[in-house]
């Protein structure tokens, strides 16, 4: 039997078409509308999305998985022979609670424990407790760490700290705990978390010079590299640029620029390149733009691998570490299941990516502190990736990709202009001294929340298809009595430490072995970060902090008003639809206003249609509404409007007439001539029409 010859047939019977075929045919598709202002995306990275790929960039080297530049992964494997780390947030205030769910969730698929410690340890500074944080771990003692810590093989487990401006209190008390439990510093891995120039761009300031801040890292850095190789010092995390809604562009310059910048001045105090680089992880934030975030890890690695280079370590070295972390921005209060589609996407994206360890944010997260429920479906939503979507079997599955490649390409080369201009300033700490970090990223907001206001950027259940009967979440109200007596349970454990054994522990030194001889003299988190600090001869460092928020806020306000009015009078603001006409004629219309203004929280009053004008009317007044919107078509309107709303002001003239749709130009004069009050459409700006609704409807004072 010949062997069948139809490949040959069907590649002669069908030629390849070439670009410019295809472009003919989109354009006769378009139906003469402009090619490039249909088919081309601008993203908020400065970045013109084709589109269609047919090639790769003409100077693409994108090179293979496990080598330099580590584009393609960290390692040749993938996750064949070494999965990602399941490493979820635990949200738990207490050493107790923390080692219950910790233990729990360890048995249950979790691989790892993602740990940020509450603000105020973070920062070093017992102050006045933030009633809106309910995120963090409240430990400040080495008992409490014994407590947080009990039973946990750490061994098998690595710990990811977020300590801010404080890691080497929170190592203090760490390293001292854990020995007490019988397990050792050597054992560690994962990361303390330090981030001093991140948590000083989230809250403003910091207890210190940031001089002495980052000095202080150093010294756990060093003694890390020599004790704990494999448990980093540093972390890198740029969810403090997620939450003030920067772009891949502006998070991946500043991670860069601060991770050089840490790695400067650990071997400014002595250490190798190759020991301060692996001393450095980073955070790197997920967010919604599937292939954007994607091309976001994968140019990550290839930065770093570049600037750790430059400034002397190996390849090996210069291996980027990566911890995903989904993001805040883009979550939302109402409809909060959506969140789970949200961060599905997210995660998947952090793994074609390459991230080597992977914290998936609970649904409920930006209401409450995560439950069971919400702890587990965001655990599985990891290990569904892992388990059933065979993502493993796969190393780089997103290599070859002509578009995942030139967007690489092209999101390193801005994102790599922009750190240049960052080192132009005199570095990172510099350019947020300056407010250079703060003013590009506010640009960047400033213009993704325009598209958001205008609905040319959506999120499902806030701005577009809300669900005004969904049962909120129920939220916690005793998060700060909580905290209140936490921290006087803090100052209880402080009270029966001697604090003249504590500074004897300290002996005036400030290396690390001083540190844990004070915790071990009974020292806290907050005074290793006192005595370390205290002969700081630098200013306190101080910079604009960066806003940290969600997209959906705003209109969560808006929301937030029209129930609590609805709480006061007993029924919700109300928008009457004078629907005009037969369902066929008034409905397209009719529906998109429904939508374009539940979003606002209003009640949608819906008539099945009005023939005549009167009618319409005498419905409208009788239902109390103080808007009505009338729903026809651009043919019937010049006859429809000016009699409706005439006769509509007649009867009320506090009545808002609103037409849908844009009014043609030669009919504008009549329509305002007879009262009416403005219009929607799809370029109408979604949020200020809703909020001036609130307003002039008394609604918002």
């Amino acid at each position: 039997m010949k062997d069948c010859d139809c490949k040959d047939s069907l590649l002669k019977e069908f030629p390849k078409p070439t670009y410019e075929q295809w472009k003919k045919a989109a354009e006769d598709a378009l139906k003469g509308a402009p090619f490039d202002k249909k088919m081309l995306t601008a993203t908020a990275e400065g970045i013109t999305l084709q589109p269609i790929y047919d090639k790769l960039p003409e100077d693409a080297d994108e090179g293979l998985p496990g080598l330099p530049s580590f584009e393609r992964g960290a390692r040749a494997s993938g996750y064949i022979s070494t999965n990602w780390e399941v490493a979820q947030e635990l949200p738990a205030l207490t050493a107790a609670a923390f080692n219950k769910i910790a233990l729990g969730d360890l048995n249950r698929g979790q691989t790892a424990l993602h740990v940020p410690l509450y603000w105020m340890v973070q920062s070093g500074k017992k102050a006045d407790p933030c009633p809106h944080c309910n995120r963090g771990l409240f430990v400040t003692h080495a008992v409490d760490i014994e407590a947080a810590f009990k039973g946990i093989d750490l061994k098998i487990a690595p710990v990811h700290f977020e300590s801010g401006a404080n890691a080497h209190g929170v190592a203090a008390i760490f390293y001292t705990g854990i020995e007490k439990l019988g397990q050792k510093v050597a054992d560690l891995k994962g990361t303390l978390g330090g981030d001093p120039i991140g948590h000083l761009a989230r809250v403003g300031e910091l207890n210190c010079s940031i001089e002495r801040a980052v000095e202080n890292l150093g010294k756990i850095a060093a003694y890390n590299a020599k004790n704990a190789p494999e448990f980093a010092a540093c972390a890198v995390n740029t969810l403090v640029y997620n939450k003030a809604g920067a772009s891949a562009v502006e998070e991946l310059a500043a991670a860069i620029a601060t991770g050089v910048e840490y790695m400067r001045a650990f071997m400014a105090q002595g250490m190798s390149a190759d020991d301060a680089a692996k001393q450095i992880v980073f955070v790197l934030s997920v967010g919604p733009q599937f292939f954007m975030e994607i091309a976001k890890l994968r140019a990550a690695r290839l930065m770093w691998t570049q600037a750790a280079h430059a400034l002397g370590a190996t390849p090996e070295a210069a291996k980027m570490r990566v911890l995903s972390r989904t993001g805040f921005y883009n979550k939302t209060v109402h409809d909060p299941y959506v969140n789970m589609l949200r961060t599905t996407t997210e995660a998947f994206s952090a793994v074609v990516g390459g991230a080597d360890a992977l914290s998936v944010g609970a649904f409920d997260e930006v209401v409450r502190p995560a439950d069971e429920f919400s702890r587990r479906i965001a655990r599985n939503q990891s290990l569904v990736l892992s388990e059933e979507c065979e993502l493993r079997q796969v190393v780089d599955p997103a290599g070859g990709s002509y578009f995942i490649e030139t967007l690489t390409k092209e999101l390193a080369e801005k994102s790599w202009a922009l750190f240049q201009e960052i080192e132009k300033q005199g570095g990172i700490i510099s350019a947020l001294k300056a407010g250079f970090i703060q003013q590009q990223i506010a640009k960047t907001a400033a213009a993704r929340l325009k598209k958001f206001n205008q609905r040319r950027e959506n999120l499902v259940g806030t701005n577009l298809y809300p669900n005004l009967a969904e049962k909120p979440l129920d939220a916690p109200t005793d998060i700060l009595e909580k905290v209140l007596a936490r921290i006087k349970e803090v100052d209880a454990n402080n009270a029966k430490a001697d604090v003249a054994t504590v500074e004897a522990g300290f002996a005036k030194a400030t290396d690390v072995p001083a540190m844990l001889n004070a915790t071990k003299a009974g020292a806290c988190a907050f005074g290793v970060f006192y005595y370390t600090a205290e002969n700081d001869s630098n200013e306190k460092a101080k910079v604009t902090a960066l806003p940290q928020g969600r997209m959906a806020q705003a209109y969560e306000d808006l929301r937030a008003a029209s129930e609590a009015y609805k709480v006061k009078t007993g029924k919700a603001p109300a928008i009457f639809l004078a629907t005009m006409g037969p369902l066929r004629q008034h409905k397209a219309r009719a529906d998109f206003t429904q939508g374009f203004f539940q979003a606002g929280g209003f009640d949608i009053i819906y008539p099945k249609g009005f023939d005549l004008v009167d009618s319409a009317v005498k419905a409208a007044i009788e239902s109390g509404a103080p808007a009505v919107v009338i729903c026809s078509t651009d043919d019937t309107y010049p006859e429809i409007v000016p009699p409706l709303t005439k006769a509509l002001k007649a009867a009320n003239p506090k009545l808002r007439v609103i037409l849908a749709g844009a009014p043609a130009p030669e009919c504008e004069a009549a329509y305002n001539e007879a009262g009416l009050d403005g219009s929607i459409s799809v370029r109408s700006n979604h949020f200020d029409t809703l909020k001036e609704l609130l307003v002039s409807t008394g609604v918002i004072a």
